[in-house]
């Protein structure tokens, strides 16, 4: 894979993990938002808007209290305040001072009531004292009073509701009242005891200035949120940016890594064909020169002498063969000279031919269609150390008898094969194991190939063969 296409994935890649973090981002500050904006609505309607209901109510209730302590009070009798005919029953309901002024007894409802209906305030707060046994017909209870009081019969201590009066939103709140022994004076005919739920008080609370300060406060909310995840997608931005940025060094790092990885290699393969030449031009020539003159010594031995040569003189030669054989094998495994003087091409011929020498049993059938020209110089080498080390891995474990060995150039790639018709192995296990313990060079062929700027793939499955096949752009030039 080529660098502009890693860094396509790679760049593709951190784009997504940078999309996952901007939507988690954005889904943290957004389920902030909603959480602050139900705990402002919260405390806007149900604890400062309940907190002047009850208000209210405590007032209006210490107030009744006060009165029913005193049996009610005495007041000047006339429009506005008439004797209340539902206390016809009481004694002294209306008393006449000694100046001659007419006073009429007001029990706590009446005085309640009076209060709540002619003291309504700027805040616009409505007081109801209702029952379900109410005697006055302003004092009857509305279905939602009524359903608040029959709660109240089965245990409930406050009903608390939004709703619209008048086209205005209201809260609503209502508690009942417990008769105590001040109000049976004037309610004990209507059969209370006292502790019995007598009925109940109302509060009705605007929430239009509420709602403004909630608006407010929700306004301000959001906009803070809103600029804060905004500073948090600026800053995934800016790291986004700095990662790129990163990634590209990353990437220039790895190319000089892999050209100084190349040039290593180069340097390895410059010092084994010195190698190869000294083995070649020095060992070899002189261990083939001590064959010969042991031999012509040998040879006037048996014309002089009638006996039979020394044991030692019969035994040195075949072991200086032996050396010399030897000696060409390393320096042939070094860096065939073939290679350097004859081309790519012509090693592989010859590489096929020892092979054969050496392991008789595996044919070998050749499949050519480059010429020597079309092969860059620098991946001749790498061909060859392919191919040595796939053949070597065919004769050491394929159990195969017949390979076939092919060298391809199309429009946009060169092409080496090596296909066996062995055991074939797991590839899978193969790769997960070090080279040094099965001995097959899986890694060092995959990173020759990926310095050289190609790519290696293997197809095989026990009992189907092996097929090793290495790729390169017909372009490549060097490893770098």
């Amino acid at each position: 894979m080529n660098d502009d296409a890693k860094i396509t994935i790679r760049s593709t890649r951190l784009g997504y993990y940078t999309l996952a973090l901007a939507v988690a981002w954005t889904f943290v500050v957004s389920a902030s938002l909603f959480w602050n904006i139900v705990q402002e609505r919260r405390h806007t309607r149900w604890e400062l808007a309940t907190r002047e209901a009850r208000t209210h109510f405590n007032r209006d209730q210490a107030f009744r209290l006060w009165a029913a302590s005193h049996g009610g009070v005495y007041v000047p009798t006339d429009e506005r305040t008439p004797p209340n005919q539902h206390l016809a029953h009481v004694p002294n309901r209306d008393i006449t001072t000694a100046s001659g002024k007419k006073l009429t007894l007001m029990n706590p409802a009446y005085m309640l009531r009076q209060l709540q209906e002619e003291f309504v305030g700027p805040r616009q707060v409505f007081g109801h004292i209702t029952s379900l046994k109410s005697l006055r017909l302003e004092n009857k209870p509305d279905s939602w009073e009524q359903s608040a009081l029959n709660s109240f019969e089965r245990g409930a201590k406050e009903v608390v509701e939004f709703s619209v009066i008048n086209g205005e939103p209201y809260l609503r709140l209502m508690r009942p009242m417990i008769t105590k022994k001040g109000c049976l004076k004037c309610h004990s005919i209507q059969g209370y005891k006292e502790g019995d739920i007598r009925g109940g008080v109302s509060v009705s609370v605007p929430l239009t200035a509420y709602l403004a300060q909630e608006r407010q406060e929700v306004f301000r909310i959001t906009l803070t949120h809103i600029l804060f995840g905004l500073m948090g997608l600026g800053g995934i931005a800016i790291g986004f940016r700095g990662l790129k940025r990163a990634e590209k060094a990353l990437l220039k790092s790895e190319k000089e890594l892999r050209l100084l990885s190349s040039q290593l290699l180069t340097a390895q393969e410059d010092e084994r064909g010195r190698i190869a030449r000294e083995l070649h031009d020095s060992i070899s020539q002189s261990l083939s020169a001590i064959k010969f003159k042991i031999e012509e010594v040998f040879g006037h031995a048996e014309q002089e002498i009638a006996a039979t040569p020394s044991d030692a003189c019969s035994i040195l030669v075949p072991m200086v063969q032996t050396t010399i054989e030897e000696v060409r094998r390393i320096y042939m495994d070094l860096r065939p000279s073939v290679l350097d003087d004859l081309g790519l091409i012509a090693t592989i011929s010859w590489f096929s031919r020892e092979f054969q020498e050496i392991y008789p049993g595996i044919s070998i059938d050749r499949e050519i269609s480059i010429e020597e020209k079309e092969v860059p110089r620098p991946l001749k080498i790498v061909i060859y150390r392919i191919l040595q080390e796939a053949m070597n891995n065919v004769a050491k474990h394929s159990e195969a008898d017949r390979v076939h060995l092919s060298l391809t150039k199309t429009d946009s790639t060169i092409e080496v094969a090596i296909k066996d018709n062995g055991i074939g192995f797991d590839l899978e296990k193969a790769l997960s194991t070090k080279d040094s313990e099965r001995g097959f060079g899986l890694g060092s062929m995959r990173e020759r190939i990926e310095l050289s700027g190609g790519s290696l793939s293997i197809e095989t499955s026990k009992g189907a063969g092996t097929v090793v096949r290495a790729t390169w752009p017909s372009q490549v030039v060097s490893f770098a």
